[in-house]
């Protein structure tokens, strides 16, 4: 940016190969827009506005009165519009830099929390198989007490151990369908 801007301003090389140093200027003021933050692009701006103005005043082409009065206002109108143009262009990067930054801090905390939801569903999963295993022990016993209460009792509680057969066998429904459960849960149901 220096090396351009004295080219520019301190030397009569105002092209290269028909092109105007202007537009090689902008490459630089590109980059520092895109790439650093917005003290480095005034502090571009600032280097170049010295440059500009002290080639100006101090420079080759020995510029006085009415025409260096006419070429101050227009380097400083050429300053003012790379000014603006590229201290917003640098305010709307470092506003994309922000938003990125905070989204990738969202999607962090979201992996998190979808992280601790696997874990505490695995966890209420096994508990599941674990109670369901538990409970199913007791009911193989209670299921031939039933049968032998049958062989024992008269006809007339025949009534009274359906009954109880009809309610053992929702609950064995039941600890069946909670293991079920833990196998969806697990990916071991086929």
């Amino acid at each position: 940016l220096s090396s351009l801007s004295y080219l520019i301003f301190w030397t009569n090389t105002g092209t290269v190969y028909g092109i105007s140093l202007i537009y090689f200027l902008l490459v630089p003021l590109f980059w520092t827009a895109l790439r650093l933050t917005p003290r480095f692009m005034t502090l571009s701006l600032l280097i170049m506005s010295v440059i500009a103005l002290s080639g100006l005043f101090y420079g080759p082409l020995g510029l006085t009165g009415e025409e260096l009065g006419r070429k101050l206002l227009e380097t400083e109108i050429f300053l003012i519009i790379i000014a603006i143009v590229f201290l917003i262009q640098v305010v709307l990067e470092e506003q994309r830099r922000i938003a990125l930054k905070l989204v990738g801090t969202q999607v962090e905390t979201l992996r998190k929390a979808r992280d601790e939801l696997a874990y505490e569903t695995r966890a209420k999963s096994d508990f599941i198989a674990v109670i369901a295993h538990e409970l199913r022990n007791p009911i193989a016993p209670i299921e031939s007490s039933i049968d032998l209460l049958r062989a024992m009792l008269p006809e007339k509680h025949a009534g009274t151990l359906d009954m109880m057969r009809e309610r053992m066998n929702v609950v064995k429904r039941l600890l069946d369908d909670m293991l079920d459960m833990s196998r969806v849960a697990k990916n071991k149901l086929s």
